[in-house]
């Protein structure tokens, strides 16, 4: 399924292009292709003006803070190797970086020399002769310990399970992941910034994700420099913000200030990530494409009942019950088989009866009986798009209004006119139409919370009222 993001595409680069804008939270709800926009985004539609780097902290969750450091190292090095040529030249250990391994792999000697220097001092002894032995010593240090890059990544990686981390450390990795990082900034020849991309955050378990945040803002403010310890120009973490404020409110309590925390990790606002449009566009093609055995026509471009489906469809988008992934779901095969639904006036088969046929495919497509309940109680209750009522407010009626009402009808074919809620006329005159109604319009026109009411009232009487019995070898 191809769902266009030229819209988004533009905005996005608009808003991530400000100066300034260095930290983003990039925020949207599961499901809606935040991750499949990113990656077009960096790797198709921008890859000329940036380079993305990705990290994903779902498996960080296990570990402690300073294998954190470590595996963010090893993502970050495996994503710049994948994307930056490296010829794995050997690059010279700074003074400063040799000067502090070499303080750190001889503290006895140093504070020994540095007491002796003291003395010396006092006795109005030249200090330059002692310092120029040190230099020495540090340059010896350095000589030693320089390695070619590409046999201390493979050092590093066999390390890696045991080695502990810090934020202040500057070791060989952490040098050669910022040359990696400046040489991606020019290695076409022409500048580019280089984004570190923090993917799926609220995914992981709650009690990780704000350990997780502080390292990294500690990269990010790194020394309080405010400069990225790695040398990116921008930084992206990508989640939903609701989510995110859920956890933290029932992690710290409700008087705990959100805002106050999370804006230390964007710089200008969250960016919402909106492309229901275009997903919405797409719907229509996904219905006609789907497979069932079902006796409504889903199939056809003119298809009352397909539309009917795909508004549906529409708004439950429209209130994020289903999203992309959801959407996905319908390449499968939605066969009702031989199941049955058992009346107090008949028993027949599910793919006979449109009203239930069409919730049983929502039923499977939102995976269970409740999280269907709960979208279609919260359409009832929200003011949404006029999807449903749109064109086809008789047809929708003919389809659902018999079930909405089914406590009063029981699928009776009778002369009887009956009243919805003392304002919506109908019948059911054709017994070959089973659960089939014929709207009589004389004075009422259905708004969109009819719609809404009537669908939600249709899932509650089939839940209610009817017994299904499934032949799941059929499905």
């Amino acid at each position: 399924m191809e769902i266009s993001i030229e819209k988004e595409t533009e905005r996005f680069g608009r808003f991530i292009d400000e100066n300034g804008n260095d930290n983003i939270i990039f925020s949207g709800v599961f499901g809606i292709g935040k991750s499949y926009f990113l990656n077009k985004f960096f790797k198709e539609s921008h890859k000329e003006e940036y380079v993305g780097i990705f990290l994903s902290p779902v498996n960080y969750s296990v570990a402690s803070n300073e294998d954190i450091f470590e595996y963010i190292k090893v993502d970050i090095l495996l994503g710049l190797l994948s994307q930056v040529p490296c010829d794995f030249e050997k690059y010279d250990i700074s003074l400063s970086v040799g000067a502090s391994f070499y303080f750190v792999e001889h503290i006895g000697n140093f504070f020994g020399s540095l007491l002796g220097f003291a003395e010396k001092v006092y006795w109005g002894t030249d200090l330059i002769p002692s310092l120029i032995k040190l230099r020495k010593k540090i340059d010896k240090f350095i000589q030693d310990n320089s390695r070619d890059d590409k046999k201390e990544v493979a050092c590093f990686m066999e390390g890696m399970a045991s080695r502990p981390g810090s934020i202040y450390e500057s070791n060989l990795i952490t040098q050669i992941i910022h040359q990696l990082v400046e040489d991606a900034k020019t290695n076409s020849g022409s500048p580019k910034k280089i984004v570190l991309v923090i993917d799926d955050l609220d995914r992981i378990d709650p009690e990780h994700i704000f350990r997780i945040l502080n390292i990294l803002s500690a990269h990010e403010d790194f020394g309080n420099r405010r400069t990225h310890k790695f040398g990116f120009d921008k930084t992206i973490l990508v989640c939903d913000i609701n989510n995110i404020r859920n956890i933290f409110h029932a992690r710290y309590g409700m008087n705990v200030d959100f805002n106050g925390y999370v804006d230390k990790f964007y710089s200008k606002e969250v960016y919402y990530f909106h492309n229901e449009e275009a997903i919405i566009r797409a719907v229509s093609d996904l219905v006609r494409g789907m497979k069932t055995d079902a006796e409504i026509d889903l199939e056809g471009h003119g298809s009352v009942t397909s539309q009917i489906f795909t508004a549906i469809l529409m708004s439950l988008i429209q209130i994020n019950a289903i999203n992309l992934r959801t959407l996905e779901r319908l390449r499968y095969d939605y066969s009702l088989g031989d199941s049955l639904v058992v009346t107090r006036n008949g028993t027949y088969q599910v793919k006979e009866i449109d009203s239930i046929a069409l919730l049983e495919i929502l039923e499977r497509l939102l995976g269970s009986s409740s999280d269907l309940a709960e979208a279609l109680a919260k359409l009832a209750s929200e003011k949404h798009p006029d999807f449903l009522t749109q064109s086809y407010s008789k047809e929708f009626l003919s389809i659902f209004i018999a079930l909405a009402d089914y406590p009063h009808n029981g699928f009776r074919v009778s002369d009887t006119k009956y009243i919805y809620n003392g304002k919506i006329h109908y019948s059911i005159s054709n017994p070959m139409m089973k659960g089939w109604a014929d709207p009589l319009y004389t004075h009422i026109e259905i708004t969109p919370s009819d719609a809404f009411e009537i669908l939600n009232e249709a899932y509650l009487n089939y839940r209610k009222y009817f017994n299904v019995k499934k032949n799941l070898g059929s499905v």
